[in-house]
């Protein structure tokens, strides 16, 4: 979606909007100003080294 059309859709409606898929905290920095309500993760909160499957 990207922060711009996040930021319209905050604009658009009451209810508390939050920020999903491919979240990172460093892309939550980046939408923040947005005004979203928060932001929502798996893989970007997980150590990418426990998630590799050996072949």
């Amino acid at each position: 979606m990207g922060p711009i059309r996040l930021a319209g859709l905050v604009r658009a409606t009451w209810l508390p909007v939050v920020a999903l898929g491919g979240m990172t905290e460093a892309r939550w920095r980046r939408v923040r100003p947005t005004g979203a309500y928060g932001w929502a993760a798996i893989d970007g909160l997980l150590d990418q080294k426990l998630m590799a499957v050996p072949r």
